[in-house]
């Protein structure tokens, strides 16, 4: 049997041209038995940069390499450490140099039990993200998922290191290639070895030579989770229960590919507790960022999944998506409606590990004011992100000043009141407005195929 005639074209189509493929930078390999001294690396982290305020330059990567090699090495395993850091969501460095520990990061020092923790890193792990992207141009996917997707369509619950390098790396879309690529696979393991050989030997050198040594690393870190062995080169199916588990929890909503415009974006995403690679986070994004017509094609695509809910149709999803944003441009110019002498100071605040802040403000007495936008109903949920934005800016931006925040919304639930009022300290500083209180109306306008939105001052007319 020679070369099926699919094989040759995928080689030529994918394998033998440049770029197009995962890619994992090469660092420490990430295994379970290493548990331990990965924490240890992250306290090292913690007391050497963090606490210190040091810049992550050279002189500090060779303390920091020194420190948890216990003895004189390169500097340059220091800088290894922090992309493995990267991959895990823990450690990031910013343009200044300055280097930045997520939530997670946080979290993976003071646990007992990391395991769980690094594991759901590696299922929320996505390519391409922004500390990739110039490796990973064209796909879109959460490669864990994507692999599952593959063992478990496949007979034999193994996948060999010729099978990962040639074509899983080359999986663009978990939805549009695995039929796909499962169907490449079992043409190939029909072949006899000879012509196995020779179908390898065909391959670009460089880049066969280059993504065998990546699946070193990638192979550790996409079969971390128990239900997964890397052995021999292979990754295979070490518990079917489990892995069909961890397939459904992706099935119902959580394999959501989200296209990340910064570094840090990608970081306060991947490296939160609670962030989910799910619709719902990718449409929160796009609206945050003003990316709304990506926000509508999310939208479109859940809502045909069952993934969202369909109390709205996506043209009236993306008129009210308007809505929010006309609001937002208004707010920034009439914050005295929420109470008088608000100055604005920024609008979709970045922060590293809570999420984009709506607008931030400062009050006559230059305490920090973070709103938060509901442009429908705000319920009880609203004071939960709320509160996690004040936590925000207290430990990272106040000085001898208070925080206190508003929510913002057409309508304010009963929820919501009772959740403010069930202690003082939180009836004082988190306020709710509805646009009623505000003296404004937002209004949408729709034909069968689009939609405009505005913002009418009722005090002014206009």
């Amino acid at each position: 049997m020679a070369i099926p005639q699919k094989l040759s074209r995928f080689i030529d189509a994918r394998f033998n041209r440049p770029g197009g493929h995962w890619y994992f930078t090469k660092a420490f390999t990430l295994k379970p038995e290493s548990l331990a001294q990965i924490v240890g690396f992250h306290k090292s982290l913690k007391s050497l940069v963090i606490d210190t305020g040091s810049k992550w330059d050279t002189p500090m990567q060779t303390t920091f390499s020194n420190e948890v090699a216990g003895r004189t090495v390169n500097p340059a395993w220091g800088r290894e450490l922090k992309v493995f850091f990267g991959l895990l969501g823990t450690a990031w460095v910013e343009r200044n140099k300055q280097l930045i520990l997520t939530e997670v990061g946080k979290a993976l020092i003071e646990t007992d039990t990391p395991y769980p923790l690094i594991e759901s890193q590696v299922r929320k792990y996505q390519i391409s993200n922004p500390s990739v992207r110039n490796k990973t141009a064209g796909i879109a996917l959460i490669p864990h998922h994507a692999l599952l997707k593959v063992l478990l369509n496949l007979e034999g619950p193994c996948l060999s290191k010729r099978e990962l390098v040639v074509f899983v790396s080359h999986i663009y879309n978990s939805e549009r290639d695995l039929e796909y690529v499962c169907s490449l696979i079992e043409s190939y393991r029909k072949m006899r070895k000879p012509d196995q050989d020779k179908l390898w030997s065909s391959l670009d050198t460089r880049k066969k030579k280059d993504l065998s040594e990546f699946w070193s690393y990638a192979g550790q870190f996409l079969s971390f989770p128990r239900y997964l062995k890397y052995a021999n080169a292979s990754i295979q199916i070490a518990d079917t229960t489990g892995a069909k588990r961890a397939l459904r929890w992706y099935e119902s909503g959580n394999a959501q590919h989200i296209e990340f415009d910064t570094e840090k974006d990608w970081f306060s995403h991947y490296g939160s507790l609670f962030a989910e690679p799910t619709a719902q986070e990718a449409i929160h994004y796009y609206r945050k960022i003003r990316n709304l017509d990506r926000a509508r094609v999310v939208f479109r695509q859940a809502l045909s999944s069952g993934h969202v809910s369909p109390r709205e149709t996506d043209l009236e999803f993306y008129c009210r998506i308007q809505g929010e944003a006309q609001l937002e441009d208004w707010l920034e110019y009439n914050l005295d409606r929420l109470e008088p002498d608000l100055i604005f100071l920024e609008r979709q605040y970045e922060t590293v590990d809570a999420g984009r802040l709506d607008i931030l403000a400062r009050d006559s007495h230059g305490n920090y004011v973070v709103v938060e936008l509901k442009r429908d109903m705000a319920n009880d949920k609203a004071l939960g992100q709320l509160l996690r934005y004040m936590g925000w800016v207290r430990m990272n931006l106040v000085v001898n000043s208070e925080v206190r925040g508003y929510v913002v919304g057409d309508e304010i639930d009963e929820g919501l009141i009772y959740a403010t009022l069930a202690h003082d300290t939180i009836d004082r500083i988190c306020k709710t407005r509805s646009y009623a209180q505000l003296q404004v109306r937002l209004e949408t306008h729709r034909t069968t195929k689009d939609c405009s939105a505005i913002v009418v001052d009722l005090l002014t007319g206009s």
